[in-house]
C-alpha cells in the first residue's frame, strides 16, 4: 500500500471525524458558557452577526465566472464559485483584521513602554 492509498483510505475519513468531534466540542462549550454566563453571550452574537456581515461582504463582492475547466472536472457551477470566492473573501477579511490588531497591539505595548 503506498503512501496516497493510506492518506485517503484511513487518514483522510480521520480528520472528518475529527473536524466533527471539535464542531461538537464547540457547541457543547459554548451553551455550557452561554448556560454560566448569559451576559457573555452578547458578545458572542454580535461576533457571529459581524462575520455574517463579512462573508455577506465578500459573496456580493466575489464573481461567479466559471471556466470549461472547472464546470467539467470539478462539478463547480456559477452559485457554488460565488460561496466560496466569499468564503475566500471572508478569509482575507479576517487576515486583514487581526493583521491591524497584531499591529495595533505592539504599537500600544511601545507607547505604554515609554510612558
Amino acid at each position: 500500500m503506498n503512501g496516497e492509498a493510506i492518506f485517503t483510505e484511513y487518514l483522510l475519513p480521520f480528520t472528518g471525524v475529527l473536524i466533527i468531534i471539535a464542531l461538537v466540542a464547540t457547541v457543547i462549550g459554548f451553551l455550557v458558557s452561554i448556560a454560566m454566563d448569559p451576559k457573555a453571550a452578547v458578545a458572542v452574537l454580535v461576533t457571529i452577526g459581524v462575520i455574517g456581515v463579512l462573508y455577506f461582504i465578500g459573496y456580493s463582492s466575489a464573481d461567479s465566472a466559471v471556466t470549461a475547466r472547472e464546470l467539467n472536472e470539478f462539478g463547480v457551477n456559477e452559485v457554488l464559485s460565488q460561496k466560496i470566492g466569499g468564503v475566500l473573501n471572508l478569509t482575507y477579511y479576517l487576515f486583514g483584521i487581526a493583521l491591524v490588531a497584531v499591529v495595533f497591539d505592539i504599537i500600544s505595548r511601545f507607547v505604554k513602554s515609554l510612558g
